[in-house]
C-alpha cells in the first residue's frame, strides 16, 4: 500500500466527499487529518505537517487554488505534495492547477486505484521521507526553489474530442 502511514490532509467542503476520501485513505493505510475549507486546511497544516494534502479546487471562502498558492509562500511547506481534486475534466484546469503550485491532478471520483496511481507518481511510499527529519526536528527536506516534477493527470489515454493546447512562451495561462 503506498500510503501506508503517510500522513495525509484531505481538504473538501462537501460532507460526502470528504468521508469517502477519509474512508479510502483510511483502507489505504494512510494516517488521515481533515478540513472542510482551505482556512481549517492552512491550520491543519500548521498543526499536523502532512506529507500529501488533497485539496478540492471549487471550495467557497477560499478556492483551492488560493489554497495552494498560500500553501507555496510558506518555504516550510514548499516540499509538501499537492493534489488537485476536481470535477473538471479538461485541459485548461490541469494546465492552472500546475501554474497555481499542485504536484498533480486528481479527476473525481476517488477510488483507491487513482490514489495509489498518484501516491506512486509522486514518490510517495511506505513512511514517509520526512517522518525521520520530523522526529529529529530537522527543517524540511528541500530548498523552497527547488522544481517540482510536472504533474500528470491519472488518466493517460486522452478523452475523446479532447483540445490540446499550446504552450505559452515565458507566460503563464489566463487566469
Amino acid at each position: 500500500m503506498p500510503l501506508r502511514d503517510v500522513l495525509v490532509l484531505l481538504v473538501e467542503d462537501n460532507p460526502d466527499h470528504r468521508e469517502l476520501g477519509r474512508v479510502l485513505l483510511t483502507h489505504s493505510a494512510a494516517r488521515v487529518a481533515v478540513a472542510e475549507d482551505g482556512e481549517r486546511g492552512l491550520e491543519q497544516m500548521r498543526q499536523e505537517r502532512p506529507d500529501l494534502v488533497l485539496c478540492d479546487l471549487k471550495m467557497p471562502h477560499m478556492d483551492g487554488y488560493e489554497f495552494a498558492r498560500r500553501v507555496r509562500r510558506i518555504p516550510n511547506w514548499a516540499r509538501v505534495r499537492l493534489v488537485a481534486l476536481t470535477s473538471f475534466h479538461d485541459d485548461t484546469a490541469y494546465l492552472r492547477t500546475w501554474s497555481e503550485g499542485f504536484d498533480a491532478h486528481l479527476e473525481k471520483p476517488i477510488t483507491l486505484e487513482k490514489l495509489d496511481a498518484i501516491a506512486e507518481r509522486l514518490g510517495i511510499s511506505g513512511k514517509p521521507v520526512s517522518l525521520a527529519a520530523k522526529r529529529a526536528g530537522v527543517p524540511p527536506r528541500h530548498e523552497a526553489n527547488q522544481a517540482r516534477p510536472k504533474p500528470s493527470p491519472v488518466d493517460s489515454e486522452p478523452r475523446k474530442g479532447a483540445r490540446t493546447i499550446a504552450p505559452t512562451r515565458g507566460r503563464s495561462p489566463r487566469r
